[in-house]
């Protein structure tokens, strides 16, 4: 092979590579715009991005599909789960979690099994959900993304609330406005030029044996230090070296200008607060949403109010049982109510539930306007057993597969169907019969789920 050909095979390799290498870094790209960016943003924002990308970016977020899997294994092949690549990606919000305790495995406080094939499952954080939608009643609220909640089927939302100012602006007039503008000028004329625009002093970076600043350079990049700790067991100042000691007191004064003028900029930023809802169905990122007690507010998915100021056939969810307890019905994926009729004289309002239960809650119980989201959920096939025990649930044994001193199918010469109709391990029958008491508030029970 001469040299020509030799470099012409060269030439063709380093072709094919170069393509793999440009292929893979659009897949890379894509990936990464879906990752950083929220779900729900104008395809017209993306530029540059594939056809996949942009099919990706007009899906609904609360609505994603099913994705089956190729079937490379036998467990592929059974898999079909909601598809959460147009969530968001990433932690929630941390002043917005806490801490689960450890599973208790279905156990009570005497190690006794009160509640079967529980146990194990994967860490949580659970995220602090405003159910009642009434601490910022009144604000508009905007939709922050959509996140996954691992600790029910829906999906839910962050809303920012910008907080209003303390004291209302008075209406302005021609006199106020002039002799305002006058009173500012020269307020900005008379304050010194230190005090209009205050800086950060930069400290040299200490030892790090000790917490005193030593040094007074302000040609660092190590920072503004914003603590200073003076405890004699940490760093030990002699009593003879002044210097040292001027030097302390000098950062920590610095220290302190420091932490004043950071808090003075805090207090001028703009107030938000931020807060977790159940995320209805039809909502996009950046739409306003407002919950009022006192007043109507428009029949869109997310908004709530008391059921008195919702017109009839209003499709609702998250529906408080009893004023100010939180919202109660309507909570898990898929699910919502429709509103039949309002009694002014009982203050009581009429709702079908989608199990086919009719009854009766107060008019001042809020509710949020439209259907919880994520419906798919129920239409999804785990395809293997580790996935369940993901999700802390642990295996079912058959009854029949037991010892007659386990169960009452349990026992036999060989293989057996029980020799009677199923039952539970205590004897109840499982198929048809009902077993729940008669609730407290039957009397607001128009309709049963199990009646004809």
């Amino acid at each position: 092979m001469s040299c020509l050909e030799s470099l012409r095979t060269v030439q063709t390799i380093c072709a094919g590579w170069r393509a793999v290498a440009t292929q893979w870094r659009r897949r890379l790209h894509c990936s990464a715009t879906l990752g950083l960016r929220s779900a729900g943003v104008d395809i017209r924002t993306i530029t540059g991005s594939e056809e996949t990308t942009q099919r990706a970016m007009l899906v609904d977020p609360t609505r994603p599909k099913i994705r089956r899997r190729k079937p490379t294994t036998p467990s592929n092949r059974a898999t079909a789960l909601i598809d959460y690549s147009v969530l968001y990606r990433g932690r929630p919000v941390k002043k917005l979690t806490q801490g689960l305790r450890r599973s208790t495995g279905g156990r009570n406080n005497q190690g006794r099994i009160t509640i079967w094939h529980r146990g194990g499952g994967h860490r949580r954080l659970y995220r602090i959900i405003d159910f009642g939608r009434r601490l910022y009643a009144g604000l508009p609220g905007s939709v922050e993304r959509i996140e996954y909640d691992p600790n029910r089927s829906a999906l839910i939302a962050l809303l920012r609330y910008p907080l209003p100012d303390a004291e209302e602006p008075k209406e302005p007039t021609v006199a106020s406005d002039l002799y305002g503008g006058l009173a500012d000028a020269l307020r900005a004329s008379a304050a010194p030029a230190s005090a209009v625009e205050p800086r950060l002093v930069y400290l040299a970076q200490g030892p790090r044996g000790g917490d005193v600043a030593h040094g007074s350079s302000t040609e660092s990049s190590s920072g503004p230090l914003l603590a200073v700790s003076t405890s004699r067991s940490n760093v030990a100042l002699g009593q003879n070296d002044q210097k040292e000691r001027q030097r302390a007191l000098s950062s920590s004064e610095v220290v302190k200008t420091n932490v004043r003028i950071l808090k003075r900029r805090a207090a001028s930023r703009p107030k938000t607060r931020l807060s977790y809802i159940i995320c209805p169905q039809g909502i996009r990122i950046g739409e306003l949403l407002v919950s009022r007690v006192d007043g109507p507010v428009e029949p869109k998915p997310g908004n709530a109010c008391p059921l008195r100021f919702l017109p009839i056939g209003t499709e609702v969810h998250n529906i408080e049982m009893r004023p100010r307890s939180g919202g109660k019905l309507c909570r898990a994926a898929g699910t919502s109510a429709q509103l039949l009729e309002k009694d002014e004289k009982r203050k009581l309002a009429l709702l079908r539930l989608q199990s086919r239960e009719v009854r009766y809650v107060h008019l001042d119980c809020m509710a949020t306007v439209g259907a919880v989201s994520n419906p798919e959920h129920h239409n999804q096939s785990y395809g293997k057993a580790g996935r369940r025990r993901w999700l802390g649930r642990r295996p079912v044994t058959r009854g029949v597969a037991m010892n007659p001193v386990d169960h009452p199918h349990g026992g036999g010469e060989g293989k057996t169907s029980g020799g009677r109709p199923s039952v539970t391990p205590w004897g109840k029958p499982t198929k048809g019969y009902r077993t729940v008491r008669k609730p407290r508030g039957a009397k607001f029970i128009v309709r049963r789920r199990f009646e004809r």
